[in-house]
């Protein structure tokens, strides 16, 4: 997209520079009892190239600005289109616990990423051996979260905080995995 853009600027400026190649003829083809001066070069031209170049750069920007909100929020999407998908087949395989309680069905949400990442038994302690997982072999930053973007938070609220302290929010009441950013926790 930013390819095309920067194409169509340089674009742009080769017919300015045609039409002002084109200007610079009219003074032969007039009639000579009317000559005038033409120049190529004027503080007006100046100015006027000026704005034309900084409204140029502002929609250049702005392109590449939507551009790159539009693939943050289709990785988000992906990204918990996927991690959904994989708790609930961890659920399925481990006598529908989800990950966040351990092997004797307390709550463990230190081990919860673990789980994911992890292999494990039936009961979901994590062992090398386990005949279950990994689920993921990474777990996934929340592309709108600077700091702490791959943490979860856990609690019961609904909708989840949305605080921006951590990516993500598990409901551990509901089960629902969800964005922790102000913009995304209704998804």
């Amino acid at each position: 997209m930013k390819s095309n853009v920067i194409l169509f600027v340089a674009g742009v400026v080769v017919g300015i520079g045609a039409l002002l190649g084109a200007l610079a003829l009219v003074p032969n083809i007039m009639p000579a009892a009317q000559p005038q001066k033409i120049t190529l070069y004027s503080p007006q031209m100046e100015k006027a190239m000026i704005r034309f170049f900084e409204k140029m750069t502002m929609m250049t920007e702005e392109v590449v600005t939507t551009s790159s909100s539009e693939a943050r929020e289709a990785a988000l999407m992906s990204d918990l289109q996927t991690i959904r998908s994989q708790l609930e087949l961890y659920k399925v395989q481990h006598w529908e616990k989800a990950p966040h309680l351990d092997e004797n069905g307390k709550l463990d949400t230190a081990n919860f990423v673990a789980r994911i990442l992890s292999q494990t038994d039936i009961n979901g302690k994590i062992s090398p051996s386990g005949e279950y997982g990994p689920y993921l072999s990474m777990f996934p930053n929340n592309p709108f979260i600077e700091e702490n973007g791959d943490r979860v938070a856990f609690g019961a609220q609904n909708p989840p905080p949305g605080d921006g302290k951590t990516g993500w929010y598990f409901n551990t009441n509901t089960l629902m995995f969800s964005a922790n950013d102000t913009d995304h926790v209704g998804l």
